[in-house]
């Protein structure tokens, strides 16, 4: 396995894939770190979408503008709830008792410190605080399948309305599609550059 460091160097956001299917075992591990992903009091506010159906592609290609990477041996779709509620409150707290085999009774301090959050926070505001917190495991996903040299290319560019349509979702929306896979020989943006600024551009010490 590459060092993290490696990985990063290695990884760019793949255009055109192989058919090679990722292995069971590959996908799994990349599965289960990105469940351990943090996230802001653990709300864990998102969902992976695994699209097998070929119909469901097939939608899915149209409404991402034909891009090539949709069409990739494993494809994502990362959701992210429209609002949180007391039903989340409720899946965290549950969550929490089943990991500490405890009562959910013995938690009423953490369930009022969540249900604080979502009480004094306006609904609009959900949207993109949850997609903050997606995108920490959409960060976590990408640095994991470098490590085991799977190539990932993540996609905003595409129809959301017309994805949460397809897919049939109303309280959540999709906010990024994930195309996982090998790259192709053909595919030229493996031989680029990586381009990055330089270390004293994005840290300062002060």
């Amino acid at each position: 396995m590459k060092s993290i460091v490696e990985a990063m160097q290695w990884r760019y956001a793949t255009d055109k894939f192989l058919d090679t299917s990722i292995p069971t075992e590959t996908l799994n591990t990349i599965l289960e770190a990105t469940r351990l992903s943090p996230s802001s009091m653990n709300f864990q506010p998102w969902k992976y979408i695994s699209i097998q159906s070929p119909e469901l592609r097939e939608q899915i290609f149209e409404a991402g503008g034909k891009q090539e990477a949709i069409k990739a041996p494993t494809l994502l779709v990362l959701t992210i709830p429209n609002i949180l509620t007391t039903h989340n409150v409720d899946n965290v707290v549950l969550a929490a008792a089943k990991a500490r085999n405890a009562d959910p009774s013995t938690l009423t301090g953490y369930r009022s410190m969540l249900q604080g959050f979502v009480d004094k926070t306006a609904p609009e505001k959900f949207f993109d605080w949850s997609r903050r917190q997606a995108y920490i495991s959409l960060g976590v996903l990408l640095s994991t399948v470098a490590q085991l040299e799977v190539d990932a290319a993540p996609m905003e560019g595409f129809d959301a309305p017309r994805v949460n349509e397809i897919l049939g979702l109303t309280d959540s929306s999709a906010v990024t599609l994930i195309g996982l896979g090998y790259r192709h020989p053909e595919d030229t943006h493996q031989s680029w550059p990586k381009v990055r600024f330089d270390m004293e551009e994005i840290f300062e010490t002060r």
